[in-house]
């Protein structure tokens, strides 16, 4: 489950008082989680494909059949992420293919102005792995899927 924390300081400077509102987003978590953020502000997407080739991603969220129970909590259309999928019941074993769509940013990423995902993948008892790849050509493929021939393809990932 994901929610929002939100502190509100307090800052007196010169008589004044100001209010400032950090938020922070707190994701769901489970025996298996993978998670994502990008280098700056847009609409980028997760998409993560089931041993049984099952996808999870903004448009099948889950946790149902046609996710293999796993679920993405949250749909980042605005900031830098992040968006996560989980599973808080037992994942299917096998291999994981991982990708991130550039859907929807300001500028699209070139070579002077690319974007950058960067992935954590939880598992129990496994020190947290990361997978990074930076984007360059600002190509809006949305798929909605992800298997290693694909442009948007960043790792795999064997869950046993």
């Amino acid at each position: 489950m994901m929610y929002e924390q939100r502190y509100i300081f307090e800052i007196q400077n010169f008589q004044k008082i100001y209010h400032i509102i950090s938020e922070s987003l707190v994701v769901g978590s489970g025996e298996f989680g993978i998670s994502v953020t990008w280098s700056r502000p847009g609409d980028g997407d997760i998409v993560v494909t089931t041993p049984s080739r099952k996808s999870i991603y903004y448009g099948n969220k889950g946790p149902s059949v046609a996710t293999d129970q796993g679920q993405l909590d949250h749909d980042d259309t605005r900031n830098t992420g992040p968006e996560n999928i989980f599973w808080n019941v037992t994942a299917p074993t096998g291999v994981y293919h991982i990708c991130f769509q550039q859907y929807s940013f300001s500028v699209p990423s070139n070579v002077t102005n690319p974007i950058t995902a960067t992935f954590q993948i939880r598992r129990p008892n496994a020190v947290t792995q990361t997978l990074t790849k930076t984007f360059v050509n600002g190509d809006r493929i949305v798929p909605n899927t992800c298997n290693s021939t694909m442009f948007t393809y960043v790792g795999s990932v064997n869950y046993l």
